[in-house]
């Protein structure tokens, strides 16, 4: 018997809940519960004083480099102890002010000289690549840490292993591992622009076509054919839990449009779920502890957007009605006129990001401009206003990183 009948035989019904991952921590610590829940206010500290910095124009580039470390230990793991030596290493680094404004790129290629896990210097370089190419300047330095990845079935390989977690064994959630990977070589190998910059403007990393349409291949076979979604799998003592991941779904489908000439399949089992999913937690489901965000609010939009023509009329009708509770939480819930868009520090790693993904949702659903309003025939008189006060608002705060001024851009071409 194959591999994939094997993987079919013994696959239990999708489950899209946080319940089993807990299950399963609890399984290797029992003490995990109290562990974490001593943690949990001590990462979201850390993340309000990298805001409050970032509010006084300092991007603190080095001190949130260890908090990305300290993060991944606390949310995907049970290796408290690793968290708290990078805390205390992050609260050091904070006595520096003085920090580099823009992240530089080490010998080995990447963009991540204080992350040290592969993954989130893979997921910090693709960044930065994406911001060089949209010029002709190449990298200082090859892209030497990547050659790992040259090899297909070497990089499949790897990328299996991240895609089944066994954490009653490992204490280890490859979750975010697995997305940062997946999401960054599907940027690589299907946009466009970014594909063409990798072979004429960089070394070390050999972006074939063949290498593509591997990838794609891949990309193809994770993909589940019931629920039409990706998602990380994990072992449990009932067999392998195959998950609905809002986030890497979103990501597969916005890579894989921008190369016109891929196909993606099974829209009408993506469809279904996205509406099946609506009152669950993220990354299974799109609300965030009990409520939106424009985050998920805007990874859900544009999987409508995409979408749209595979809709019935039922589902279009729905999906409009469900933009609009979107919309109207964007605007008088997200956002208030003395504070802007308020930054959750549970959720976004900076208020930059607050800003960039309530702007990406703005922008998707065409609130800005008729012409991308694929959901409704309303017009919205006081868009204009509004961008008006989010440009005033960004300026305040004196917004200037990366992320910030990708948000800006949009903002002013959308």
């Amino acid at each position: 018997m194959s591999k994939l009948a094997l993987r079919t035989q013994y696959r239990v019904p999708t489950i899209t809940t946080n319940q089993v991952i807990h299950h399963q921590f609890r399984q290797y610590d029992l003490r995990y519960d109290i562990a974490k829940a001593m943690r949990d206010p001590q990462l979201v500290a850390m993340e309000e004083t990298l805001n409050d910095f970032e509010k006084q124009g300092k991007e603190m580039i080095i001190s949130r480099q260890f908090y990305f470390r300290a993060k991944w230990w606390e949310e995907y793991t049970a290796h408290f102890e690793r968290f708290d030596r990078l805390k205390h290493i992050f609260v050091e680094s904070l006595k520096d002010t003085d920090q580099p404004e823009k992240l530089e790129q080490a010998e080995d290629g990447s963009w991540g000289r204080f992350l040290k896990l592969y993954f989130l210097k893979f997921d910090q370089t693709v960044d930065a690549i994406n911001e060089l190419s949209e010029g002709t300047e190449s990298p200082k330095y090859p892209l030497t840490f990547m050659q790992r990845l040259n090899d297909p079935t070497v990089r499949d390989r790897y990328l299996k292993q991240l895609l089944v977690s066994d954490i009653s064994e490992t204490g280890v959630n490859n979750r975010d591992a697995l997305n940062a990977m997946g999401s960054g070589l599907a940027q690589f190998c299907f946009k466009p622009n970014l594909r063409n910059y990798i072979r004429d403007y960089t070394q070390g990393f050999n972006l074939t076509d063949e290498y593509v349409a591997s990838y794609k291949q891949f990309v193809d076979w994770w993909q589940d054919e019931t629920t039409g979604y990706w998602g990380a799998w994990y072992k449990t003592d009932f067999g392998i839990v195959h998950t609905t991941d809002l986030s890497i779904t979103y990501h597969m489908i916005a890579y894989m449009r921008k190369d016109k000439s891929l196909t993606i399949q099974h829209w009408p089992q993506i469809i279904k779920t996205t509406f099946e999913i609506r009152n669950k937690p993220y990354p299974y489901g799109w609300l965030h502890e009990g409520h939106m965000n424009d985050h998920n609010n805007y990874d859900v939009a544009k999987i409508f957007k995409y979408g749209w023509k595979y809709m019935t009329e039922g589902q279009r009708t729905q999906a409009s009605e469900a933009i609009q509770e979107m919309l109207d939480y964007c605007l008088n819930v997200s956002w208030n006129d003395q504070e802007g868009f308020v930054g959750d520090p549970t959720f976004y790693n900076s208020l930059s990001s607050a800003y960039y993904f309530a702007v990406s949702f703005l922008c998707v659903i065409g609130y800005f401009n008729k012409d991308a309003r694929f959901w409704t025939d309303q017009d919205f008189p006081e868009s204009e206003e509004f961008r008006k006060k989010i440009l005033f608002k960004m300026d305040e705060l004196d917004m200037d990183d990366r992320i910030a001024e990708a948000a800006r851009e949009q903002l002013l071409a959308c």
